[in-house]
């Protein structure tokens, strides 16, 4: 293709894959490989929010009963448009979207959010250091005690 000038380029938002089926678990989106990530499958699920950090990031880690997993919104979809809010730690919220090639992982393009309610934060997990700082955990409700000596 072969255009004048960039301002002649308009990007339209990524459709899923036609007969892809509808992802309902943060884990099914979360062990897709590379290229199967790219084929934009639909996602349909509900979570409980573990993190917000809107100051780092444009979205939040969305946490269901299968792990947590990062869902990105832009000011431009209809997210913003429709809750207008960000979702708050603790709440439980449903997530509509698309798949996408994250930074680090598979994550979710979120193109629809329904506020549920007060939601029930999951149990978090307790790993060794090693296993805390691997990056095999990410996304993940974690917590870690430490001794203080004194």
């Amino acid at each position: 293709m072969e255009v004048a000038s960039l301002d002649d380029v308009h990007v339209v938002a990524s459709r899923p894959a036609a007969g892809t089926n509808v992802l309902a678990t943060a884990a099914q989106v979360a062990k897709l490989s590379w290229a199967e990530v790219e084929h934009k499958h639909p996602v349909k699920m509900r979570g409980v929010v573990t993190c917000d950090a809107p100051e780092i990031y444009y979205g939040s880690v969305i946490q269901d009963q299968t792990r947590g997993i990062y869902c990105y919104w832009s000011e431009t979809n209809s997210t913003t448009r429709q809750t207008r809010r960000r979702p708050r730690f603790g709440e439980f919220w449903q997530i509509e979207g698309i798949s996408q090639a994250g930074r680090f992982a598979p994550d979710i393009e979120v193109t629809n959010m329904t506020f549920l309610g007060d939601g029930e934060l999951p149990t978090p997990v307790s790993p060794a250091w090693d296993k805390l700082i691997n990056g095999s955990l990410d996304t993940q409700f974690a917590q870690r005690r430490t001794r203080h000596g004194g």
